[in-house]
């Protein structure tokens, strides 16, 4: 009998609770009093336009965008324009760190992607009784005639459609633009960047990066990416030109020096680098009329 080889499927992003469903038209002067509840929380406009008020800011929505509150946000939703507007609400809990990146989020949805949440809502309408006369029920009712497997569907399409758009706007964060510590979301990425600030005169291995912060690889790599949208490494190589900047500007070391200081393996190998995400030779850096000042 051969040995086969069994890949564990990862946790990655799991929907633990549906709590509320709903479709709903609202008139032309639709005003909410605002609520605050401990789940996530999908609002959609599928026609016209609404706005949302959360965390402070208000954000309006046009058909086909999207917008996630997040648990203990108080928000509220009010019509917008003279179109009746219609809005498909998810709620949710999960507890995932990969939704960090939804908090306050105002996404378009991809046409593609449209299809998988009027799924997500029929599905819905079929396994719940998902009456329409209030937007505001705490509590959905399992139909008698719910079909086989309904809550798992939904469950499933919802992870989908979170997946998916996780995948899209991962794959459009191409542009090499440093991210500071307080820009990014994600306890982790936070610890990996700390350990990457301690270590940026070293020559730092994945496996002294994942050792550090006590996590494996493949967790790391994939929770840092969705944090920052780039790699971990690439983001240390970024904090080393950062750093180099400011040593170019304090002008107290050339060139072959601040490679050195950096753990570069060659100065040829830190010029080709600096190149490559500033534009300039650090030479040509250095010299250049009014350098941009490197980031804190």
């Amino acid at each position: 009998m051969k040995d086969y080889y069994r890949h564990k499927i990862e946790d990655f992003l799991v929907v633990n609770e549906i709590v509320t469903i709903h479709r709903f038209e609202f008139d032309a002067d639709f005003r909410s009093a605002g609520e605050e509840h401990d789940f996530w929380e999908l609002v959609y406009a599928d026609r016209g336009e609404v706005e949302c008020s959360a965390s402070g800011r208000n954000v309006t929505l046009v058909e086909g965008e999207m917008l996630f509150h997040a648990p203990g946000e108080f928000h509220t939703l009010a019509a917008r324009g003279d179109v009746r507007p219609r809005v498909l609400i998810v709620a949710f809990a999960c507890g995932s760190e990969a939704m960090r990146f939804f908090e306050g989020k105002k996404l378009a949805v991809p046409r593609a992607l449209i299809g998988t949440l009027h799924e997500i809502v029929a599905e819905g309408e079929a396994t719940f009784d998902l009456r329409r006369d209030s937007p505001f029920r705490t509590k959905i009712e399992l139909r008698p005639d719910s079909p086989l497997g309904g809550k798992q569907m939904i469950k499933a399409l919802l992870e989908t459609l979170l997946i998916k758009i996780l995948r899209r706007e991962n794959e459009r964060k191409s542009e090499p633009v440093f991210l500071r510590k307080n820009e990014i979301g994600g306890r982790l990425a936070e610890q990996v960047i700390d350990v990457l600030e301690s270590k940026v005169g070293e020559r730092a291995s994945a496996r002294d990066i994942c050792a550090a912060v006590n996590y494996g690889k493949s967790y790391v790599f994939q929770q840092f990416r969705l944090a920052t949208g780039k790699s971990v490494m690439a983001y240390f190589n970024e904090l080393k030109i950062e750093r180099a900047k400011k040593l170019l500007l304090e002008g107290n070391l050339n060139v072959s020096e601040i490679a050195a200081a950096l753990a570069f393996d060659t100065p040829n190998y830190f010029t080709k680098s600096f190149r490559r995400m500033t534009g300039l030779t650090p030479t040509q850096w250095r010299k250049s009329p009014s350098p941009p000042s490197p980031r804190a």
